[in-house]
């Protein structure tokens, strides 16, 4: 019989045999094996292990971290042989065979034990010669003729005991000195030290796994897929040495932690909007480093600051002007008041700053009336996106941030609620149409009721789809 075994780290968490029936993995309690992950790298609901086609198979359930055998993530499902790990978040799952439940039995070799040499019992061949003498058929006669006889039987004894000893007294003085071997194998000599094979240093193959994430990373940088290198590769990879370290592995991954990191924040540069374009660098300042208009020029401040701060000023109002236009508000106010810091009332910059406030105090008004009507509606999430307008439109907002999280601990514990009911419904069904409508009407409105990436909304999705089939 088969067992699965769980590793975190180097310890052993699970051992669970494997009988052919289907054994569901992930951190909910209602798994056949539950794995407690705080970092929550591994899903509720994120993998089962099955018997089909007289092997086993591991089955990603949708997991937000997926299922990783072979160094590389199952697309769906993917055959689980003997000996190799299955990767869930910090954890190893490994096929192994029970050598204790009987299906492998010991064979015992016999050991072929040899005499040789081996001296003559002396006592033993008297012993023998006497037997064979005292069971001798009887002689039939008178007593004077059985008397006349026993000499000579007396006389053959004594001569086959002589003759017995003098052959092995020339036996061991003309042969060499042997001893008693006992199990048949002579010994032999010690190999030679330079022949035997040197040990080679074993790899940890999570190191190895994260090298290959990092040069698929490379090759997806190259083809300008910079979302898809952090997604499938960097992300995950980082997520997986988060969690080793907090289970206390043993081997240190500083180093494929920091090659992951610099590459992430290259990909990241790679797919950030492009800058707005330079300025044409200024000509050369004139002799007197005649000042720009509306810059003045601080007392005893050197040609080179004063066209540097110029230029700064300059850049600074542009983009102010850009983000007001688009609009984002919190970025708007912070190049116009870098400006106004600059020099006070250039380009009427007070005025802007005070008319992009009024501005950004409308959006967030509007924002926050949007969200309280579909609250009181009912709609939650469309009250949820005007609410997180709102936290857009003013970070600093309190009032946005309060409502926004008022409001999702208000759908998290609703739509736990419909889960937890949808489940005991059709855990609790018969598995009848009837029972299947009403438990994909109570999962479809936890659907309904969250947005897209929610946890409790991916879970949701998996058990529509389980009844479905």
């Amino acid at each position: 019989m088969s067992k699965l075994v769980v590793f975190r780290g180097d310890a052993v968490e699970h051992e669970v045999p494997l009988t052919g029936k289907t054994v569901t993995i992930g951190r909910d309690s209602h798994n056949d094996i539950v794995l407690d992950d705080s970092l929550k790298g591994v899903s509720r609901f994120h993998a089962e292990v099955r018997a089909e086609g007289g092997k086993y198979v591991i089955v990603d359930l949708k997991s937000r971290n997926g299922v990783w055998v072979n160094k590389r993530r199952i697309a769906e499902k993917a055959d689980l042989p003997l000996g190799v790990a299955a990767t869930l978040g910090a954890y190893e799952l490994v096929l192994e065979d029970d050598a204790s439940s009987g299906e492998f039995s010991v064979v015992t070799v016999p050991t072929q034990h040899t005499l040789v040499n081996q001296p003559v019992d002396t006592a033993q061949s008297s012993r023998l010669t006497t037997t064979r003498a005292s069971s001798s058929p009887r002689v039939s006669g008178t007593a004077a003729k059985g008397r006349g006889r026993l000499p000579v039987w007396s006389g053959i004894a004594v001569a086959v005991l002589l003759i017995s000893a003098a052959t092995f007294a020339l036996v061991r003085s003309r042969g060499p000195r042997t001893t008693q071997v006992v199990d048949g194998d002579l010994p032999t000599s010690p190999p030679d030290p330079a022949r035997l094979p040197v040990p080679k240093d074993i790899e940890d193959p999570r190191k190895r796994a994260f090298r290959e994430h990092l040069a698929e990373a490379r090759k997806q940088m190259d083809d300008h897929d910079y979302r898809g290198a952090v997604r499938d590769h960097l992300a995950p990879v980082l997520d997986v040495i988060a969690q080793l370290a907090v289970a206390g592995a043993e081997v240190d991954f500083d180093t494929e932690n920091g090659e992951v990191i610099e590459l992430k924040k290259q990909a990241e540069a790679g797919r950030a909007p492009s800058p707005a374009p330079p300025p044409p660098p200024p000509g050369p300042p004139p002799p007197d480093c005649g000042e720009r208009s509306g810059i003045s020029r601080r007392l005893n401040e050197p040609c080179a600051d004063y066209e540097r701060r110029a230029q700064g000023m300059i850049v600074n109002f542009q983009e102010g002007r850009r983000y007001v236009d688009i609009p984002d508000y919190p970025n708007a106010l912070a190049r116009f008041r870098l400006v106004d810091g600059a020099q006070k009332g250039y380009m009427g910059v007070d005025t802007l700053i005070t008319e992009t406030i009024e501005k950004q105090r409308k959006a967030l008004e509007n924002a926050l009336n949007g969200g309280q009507q579909n609250e009181q509606a009912g709609n939650l999430r469309d009250a949820r996106t005007w609410y997180q307008t709102a936290v857009a439109v003013d970070p600093n907002s309190i009032a946005a941030r309060d409502r926004l999280a008022s409001l999702l601990t208000r759908m998290k514990a609703e739509a736990s609620k419909l889960y937890t009911t949808a489940s005991a419904t059709w855990k609790l069904s018969n598995k009848d149409a009837r029972s299947r409508e009403s438990a994909v009407r109570q999962f479809q409105q936890v659907v309904e009721l969250t947005l897209p990436g929610d946890e409790i909304r991916i879970e949701a999705d998996k058990k529509l789809e389980e009844i479905k089939r």
